[in-house]
């Protein structure tokens, strides 16, 4: 998986990704000039093209009982924004997602709707992930872009 020390580097040529680190360099100019608290937004289909390209790692912050009911992208990495029974913030997420993922690592977070992954990056950066990006849209956007549904089942 590609970690990145900074957006603003050049990337290997073998990621052949300048289109990629284009989005990345522009959702975060537009994050700055928003003065959102994580590196940007980005689109599902963005997301997708990243996630694909093996630039950034999608982590989805939806609770268990979201991914049996809705399904995941195959690859992409679990840390749950709120905890069941009463869904209040996971006060140990920014440590699980330590667990699971270095601080330099370009982390896609995505939810059902978009207001949790928002949430999520902005403590994942405030936690000191340099890379923390928010998707918007939906799940079904991003699954729809990211999973053939015709041959998976949750």
């Amino acid at each position: 998986m590609l970690a990145l020390r900074d957006i603003d580097v050049e990337l290997p040529l073998v990621v052949a990704c300048d289109a990629s680190h284009e989005v990345l360099r522009a959702a975060r100019a537009d994050a700055a000039n928003a003065r959102l608290g994580y590196a940007g937004s980005l689109s599902a289909s963005q997301a997708s093209t990243l996630f694909k390209a093996g630039v950034g790692r999608l982590v989805d912050v939806r609770a268990d009982i979201e991914l049996d009911l809705e399904g995941f992208v195959p690859g992409s990495i679990h840390v749950s924004w709120a905890v069941a029974p009463q869904f209040e913030v996971n006060p140990a997420f920014t440590s699980e997602l330590a667990q699971k993922l270095t601080k330099d690592e370009v982390l896609l977070f995505h939810c059902r709707r978009g207001p949790r992954s928002a949430a999520a990056a902005a403590a994942a950066t405030e936690a000191g992930f340099r890379n923390a990006f928010s998707v918007d849209g939906s799940i079904d956007e991003l699954l729809a872009l990211c999973v053939d549904r015709s041959t998976t089942t949750w």
